[in-house]
């Protein structure tokens, strides 16, 4: 982003969105408050924010007592996101890195338990899902949150044929312009009533990923 002609982390998409609603991405972020929700007591597991931005995910996370893994590929979204998690108290829970998600990108090791994997990287899916391989092969991830973006390529795809090998299964989050009052029932009960149908992925979308 940082080479992007006009581009500025105070008046992004999301940086106006939070401004003027006070939250972003209204469906996406209840689906995640409530896998973080019901996540075992007895043992609390890892987050991991792939293209992290300045963090509003990574904090969720954080402020409900996970330690977070915070990875975003441009340097500003950092800085801003470990002072969001300063201003947060949430600094000694956030491991924030600066780096692509690319090839050269090592897998992480199957270790902790990983509660939620949030991936929002642009093209780059594939290279998301590969680093977490071993624990997706292990079962140590108990869900995925991935958007779905056509219109930059079809990397995706082969990120959702690595979650299905994986032994995961795809569902829909209602779109960023639906409502979160239209429905009473709890967001993530709504979203697994949603299969996933990779044919009918023409437009940007989220998508839930998690084993039966």
């Amino acid at each position: 982003y940082a080479n992007t002609v006009g581009y500025c982390t105070g008046d992004c998409e999301f940086s106006r969105g939070v401004l003027a609603h006070g939250t972003w991405e209204p469906w996406e972020t209840a689906v995640a408050m409530a896998v973080l929700a019901q996540a075992p007591p007895e043992r609390m597991p890892i987050v991991v924010d792939y293209g992290c931005h300045v963090g509003w995910y990574s904090l969720l996370a954080a402020k409900w007592g996970f330690d977070v893994l915070a990875v975003d590929a441009d340097a500003e979204h950092v800085v801003v996101l470990e002072h969001n998690a300063r201003l947060n108290d949430a600094a000694r829970r956030v491991t924030a890195v600066c780096g692509w998600i690319d090839a050269t990108r090592a897998p992480l090791p199957a270790g902790p338990r990983i509660r939620l994997a949030k991936i929002d990287v642009e093209n780059a899916e594939h290279y998301a899902t590969a680093t977490l391989r071993p624990s997706l092969d292990d079962g140590l991830i108990d869900y995925v949150l991935m958007e779905l973006s056509p219109e930059f390529g079809h990397d995706w795809l082969h990120a959702v044929g690595d979650l299905g090998l994986a032994g995961y299964t795809g569902f829909v989050i209602p779109t960023k312009g639906d409502d979160l009052d239209a429905f009473e029932a709890d967001p993530l009960a709504v979203t697994l009533t949603r299969p996933l149908d990779v044919g009918l992925v023409n437009r940007q979308m989220s998508a839930l990923f998690c084993r039966p």
